[in-house]
């Protein structure tokens, strides 16, 4: 049979992404400046938003004919969700801002920037103009092994990013994350990213085996694993003459999550807060704030929805406090993230 006999490794491909300065205008596929860097997750499944009609037509016939399918990717929203990312120091500060769409930078190194999302009347998180560069979009790429057959998604923002990390003795403590990516814009399957130099950030990591802030309710407890998600519920939002989108909608902010911890005397009264609708402040952090490398999740009013008990783990009694975040009532604020990498990005 005449076949390719050429094997492609699976670690041949890749996903990477690029911010952009325009919205809907992609980043050229080998382009320097800015450069694509690689996300260090596997490879993603997207799903292109197709629309398809393809159901029994009256004719007469009684079997599905070709000529009756209708396909089209006009009005439609692509996901692209990429998963299990092992977030290296530089990657952290896009996929923030991807999600929380502002941002306020330091103007001198580490370049400490700052995501605030804040709900109370006077505060509230805004969102961008997408349409005239507000906020962060970006450009998805995919690159397969066969040239010019590459996936390439525009102007891509995210509508949730999950960020969690596991600490006990045995397991992989660098943070990794979760981002589900949306694109109102057309698919792009004829990319050709061959010509640029697509490399990795530097290998940095947060390692949560070195954690520096763990409280909840403002004391310290020893920390065995954590998860926060952050979301927008974003959206595309109209059609242009060519029917891809002309902005994205954030009708709402949430933020909620989970923190493992031991059981004792620090933690044993959440039990009965979480009873009473008691919220709590809560604070995750890696490294000194705002140093370079440094990253801090800060949240004034979290409620606790609930708080299982794992009386089976070889670390003795173990406690979960699942938790969503509402705007403290003195400062407006849902959630404070500040995240430092010592670059600046004139953000």
């Amino acid at each position: 049979m005449a076949t390719d006999k050429i094997v492609h490794a699976n670690s041949e491909s890749y996903v990477m992404l690029a911010e952009e300065s325009a919205f809907g205008t992609a980043i050229a596929d080998n382009s320097t400046n800015p450069a694509y860097f690689i996300l260090e997750a596997p490879i993603p499944e997207p799903d292109y938003g197709i629309w398809r009609d393809t159901s029994m037509k009256n004719t007469g016939s009684r079997v599905l004919e070709e000529s009756h399918i209708y396909v089209t990717e006009k009005g439609q929203l692509r996901v692209i969700p990429i998963n299990d990312i092992i977030v290296r120091k530089k990657d952290a500060c896009d996929l923030m801002y991807a999600v929380a769409q502002n941002v306020s930078e330091s103007g001198t190194t580490p370049f400490a920037k700052t995501y605030t999302i804040a709900g109370v009347a006077g505060t509230e998180t805004t969102q961008p103009d997408f349409a005239t560069g507000g906020g962060y979009f970006c450009t998805i790429g995919i690159k397969d092994p066969v040239a010019s057959n590459h996936r390439k998604f525009t102007s891509c923002i995210a509508r949730s990013v999950t960020f969690s990390a596991n600490s006990l003795t045995g397991d992989d403590a660098r943070m990794r994350a979760s981002a589900e990516f949306i694109s109102g814009f057309a698919n792009n399957f004829t990319a050709n990213f061959t010509g640029g130099t697509y490399v990795y950030n530097g290998q940095t990591y947060f390692d949560w085996f070195q954690p520096s802030v763990v409280t909840i309710g403002g004391v310290d407890v020893m920390l065995y694993g954590w998860s926060l998600t952050i979301s927008n519920n974003g959206n595309r939002l109209n059609n242009t003459s060519v029917g891809v989108c002309e902005t994205y909608a954030l009708p709402y902010y949430s933020v909620t999550g989970s923190i493992t911890t031991k059981y004792d005397a620090a933690t044993d009264g959440l039990i009965a807060l979480m009873a009473a609708g008691t919220t709590v402040p809560i604070a995750l952090g890696h490294g000194a704030t705002p140093d370079d490398g440094s990253i801090y999740f800060s949240m004034a009013a979290c409620e606790m929805t609930n708080t299982p008990k794992d009386y089976g783990g070889d670390y003795g009694q173990a406690m979960t406090i699942e938790f969503t975040a509402r705007a403290d009532s003195a400062t407006g604020a849902l959630l404070v993230a500040v995240i430092a990498d010592a670059v600046d990005r004139s953000w």
